[in-house]
């Protein structure tokens, strides 16, 4: 398995080295919608909602009916809450983060990650609702729907309790939660751009040995934001579209998929986190259909 790894990899070298001109506009092209479309529509609300996980801000939330109803305990569902509105891969991360303080349980944090994928507020309300169709009505409903369906997959997973640490009686200053909610978020932005531009450079390539009708869905689907700005922009109807939308948005690309499990310290298997994205992009595209 290694030796295919390194030789994989020197394919990947030798192909960008031959192929200059081609990855670096791929490599323009992938941070032209980091800094026009990720960056604006992500990075500001990324920094408010740690910032107020960080002040305790979801600790004393009263969510007694939706910890019972999702079998979680001390307020877990505020942990589902926070991983929400944080978004991949930073959500994933936040649970990660949780665990490695043993503030949470291994399986119920597991079963967090599993379930807990979503694209952030800002890019589905502003960068895709706001900017790409001119409608906050069309973001806010494919963000309710996405929340929807990791709802159902958290009431499908209900027989693994989530049990995180109970709240903190002593919490960081109001500067220093500001600071550290601003390098983590600045760090993540950062890895996102990397990944946006890898994946796109090396499904640049791989698009010139590919047939047409095969490169074209796997672009959509190596990653996320560009494969929405693609459906959003195609020729299809407004009703496809959003459903096509919505299922990569479960999803959640293969760029994300390898942001998370890269940076993960607890295990999960590739297969199973591919299966609940596949369960989730088929709960969010069938509910889009019968919604919109």
């Amino acid at each position: 398995m290694r030796r295919f790894e390194r030789m994989l990899l020197i394919l990947i070298l030798a192909a960008i080295l031959l192929c200059g001109s081609e990855v670096h506009e791929s490599c323009q092209r992938a941070m032209r919608l980091w800094r026009d479309n990720l960056i604006p529509g992500m990075l500001l609300p990324m920094i408010l909602v740690r910032l107020i996980q960080a002040r305790g801000g979801f600790d004393h939330l009263k969510l007694a009916l939706f910890n019972k109803l999702f079998n979680m305990e001390n307020n877990g569902f505020a942990c589902f809450m926070c991983a929400l509105l944080l978004g991949f891969p930073n959500g994933a991360l936040f649970i990660d983060e949780l665990y490695e303080n043993g503030q949470i349980n291994s399986e119920g944090a597991k079963r967090m990650i599993k379930c807990c994928s979503f694209p952030t507020t800002g890019f589905v309300i502003l960068s895709l609702g706001t900017a790409l169709y001119r409608s906050a009505k069309i973001g806010w409903t494919l963000y309710g729907i996405q929340i929807l369906s990791g709802l159902i997959l958290l009431a499908l997973t209900r027989k693994t309790k989530v049990c995180p640490a109970a709240p903190r009686n002593n919490m960081p200053t109001f500067f220093p939660a500001l600071t550290d909610a601003i390098l983590k978020s600045g760090r993540a932005m950062f890895l996102i751009g990397i990944y946006l531009m890898m994946f796109l450079s090396i499904f640049h390539l791989v698009q010139c040995i590919l047939p047409g009708p095969l490169s074209l869905p796997l672009q959509i689907v190596s990653e996320f934001s560009n494969g929405c700005i693609m459906l959003a922009q195609s020729s299809l109807p407004l009703k496809l579209q959003l459903t096509c939308i919505s299922a990569l948005l479960g999803f959640g690309g293969l760029c994300v998929h390898m942001q998370v499990l890269s940076s993960l310290r607890i295990h999960i298997p590739y297969h199973q986190f591919l299966g609940y994205r596949i369960c989730q992009a088929i709960i969010a595209a069938t509910l889009t259909f019968i919604m919109i």
